[in-house]
């Protein structure tokens, strides 16, 4: 196992232009993803419920004492960006790991349904920590792990501050270090300063984002890495050179007391792990894949480790 702190850089795979092989191929790889996918949910039975927050969840729960919590990013669903959650779910659990992953209320949801996003740091904390209670109350014994995609990440980092909290390993998969980081860029500037001034504010991204002022404001003032250093378990960062969030992987590092650092960086590779193209159409899924086997091995070798 890597057991070091610093950037480890995958092997940058060139590419090519799409021609009509190609796009073939990468019909034919979807095709094949849904039938995998659907073969493993056969064999690993989702619950789903609302947690004492009210926020929706789902559960996999395959009977063993070895659990990961997943909190998803900014503006998100529970599923995640090309379902990536729901992925991780089933590889996670043909390993004997159980999840929960849960909706922030007030995010991906609330744009569902043609709403502003409402949500805060503070309801970020409090939903994510009702799926970790939730596991707690269900198997006391529970061996808990957290996983944090983009503003997932400070909200994890977050919950090992609380006193309940107990988590032996952690991923995070493109992590912000500041959650008004999410928000930086020139194309999101103007919604934000009409949310300041007028209460809602909207600008296109891969659709309409419209959020309050209180989700603005809720953003301010959280300091995320001077308050990590009491983490003492597994941590695993993940993060594509093109990501648009600073790399601030080593930071995150130094900032925790974690038994076992890693930091990888997958070359070529943006926020989202290019799991969706810009047309939004299923893009190639070499860096996701990396992604899912990286966190899936981390995990079964840090949550069970040798007697």
């Amino acid at each position: 196992m890597m057991n070091k702190k610093g950037p480890l850089a995958m092997r940058d795979i060139a590419t090519n232009s799409l021609n009509l092989l190609r796009l073939i191929k990468v019909w034919l790889g979807a095709c094949l993803l849904g039938v995998a996918s659907l073969a493993a949910a056969d064999s690993s039975h989702v619950d789903q419920m609302r947690l004492e927050t009210g926020a929706p969840a789902k559960v996999i729960d395959t009977g063993g004492r070895n659990w990961v919590v997943m909190v998803h990013g900014w503006s998100g669903v529970l599923d995640e960006v090309g379902d990536l959650y729901a992925r991780q779910a089933l590889q996670l659990a043909d390993r004997g790991i159980s999840s929960i992953r849960m909706q922030i209320q007030g995010e991906g949801d609330a744009l569902q349904q043609g709403k502003p996003m409402d949500s805060t740091f503070a309801s970020r904390v409090a939903d994510s920590l009702a799926g970790y209670r939730w596991v707690r109350q269900h198997q006391p014994g529970a061996v808990i792990g957290l996983l944090g995609f983009s503003y997932g990440g400070p909200t994890v980092m977050r919950l090992t501050t609380l006193p309940e909290v107990n988590a032996v390993s952690m991923v995070l998969w493109s992590s912000a270090v500041n959650p008004m980081d999410i928000l930086r860029g020139d194309a999101r500037a103007s919604g934000i300063k009409a949310a300041l001034e007028n209460g809602v504010g909207t600008w296109n991204a891969w659709m309409p984002i419209e959020v309050t002022r209180r989700h603005v404001l809720g953003m301010l003032g959280e300091p995320i890495l001077s308050k990590f250093g009491g983490y003492t378990g597994a941590l695993l960062t993940l993060r594509g050179s093109e990501d648009y969030l600073p790399q601030a992987d080593q930071a995150i590092l130094d900032a925790s007391a974690a038994s076992m650092g890693t930091s990888i960086v997958i070359q070529g590779a943006d926020h989202i792990f290019n799991v969706v193209a810009p047309d939004q159409s299923l893009a190639d899924q070499q860096y996701a894949t990396r992604v899912l086997d990286a966190t899936t091995d981390w995990f079964a070798e840090t949550l069970s480790p040798p007697d």
